[in-house]
């Protein structure tokens, strides 16, 4: 893909981490909107909806904890064209952490010890980008798959019976970078 010019969108995304807590019965991650928020009073809601409006990000309330009890709270979808861009923009973590807050209350009371910032391309049409580089036929780059990631099993699938020429339940050929490459 050196030199090839293949629109991308590149998403924004952060995760925090919590110092270590006690466990708090979390195993799984979830994403928690105002639909399921029923208990929450209407002004609450409409404070909240306002703050995200501001903060021109994508917000959603995931939270797992780690075996050694630190909590990874998230997510913001933030669009950006500067794919080198990783700076905090803090008023999202606000949001973020505002968010959780109302669904996990200890969560006020909590240290958090550490941001991640990191980006993630996807394709314009949000299908997986494949490309054969190198004038091989068996190096492949596989991206673009936005916040699926690659362990899409089809696409790992797909990806593996090319590599081995195995016959697949799809052609690869609708993947490949040549359907949006300027």
């Amino acid at each position: 893909m050196v030199g090839s010019k293949i629109p991308l969108n590149i998403n924004k995304r952060y995760v925090v981490i919590t110092e270590r807590l006690p466990d708090l019965g979390i195993r799984m991650k979830g994403v928690l909107n105002f639909n399921s928020d029923k208990k929450s009073p209407l002004k609450d809601k409409m404070e909240l909806i306002a703050l995200e409006k501001r903060c021109e990000s994508k917000i959603r309330f995931t939270i797992s904890q780690t075996l050694h009890g630190n909590c990874l709270i998230g997510r913001s979808g933030e669009n950006t064209k500067n794919a080198y861009n990783r700076n905090v923009d803090y008023f999202v973590i606000k949001t973020i952490l505002s968010r959780a807050i109302r669904f996990i209350t200890i969560l006020k009371s909590v240290k958090y010890i550490r941001i991640f910032a990191g980006l993630r391309p996807y394709s314009i049409d949000r299908k997986p980008l494949m490309r054969t580089i190198l004038q091989s036929q068996r190096f492949i780059v596989a991206t673009g798959h936005g916040d699926k990631g690659i362990g899409w099993m089809s696409n790992g699938k797909l990806l593996v019976d090319y590599l081995l020429d195995r016959k697949s339940f799809t052609s690869i050929e609708p993947f490949m970078s040549n359907r949006i490459e300027n």
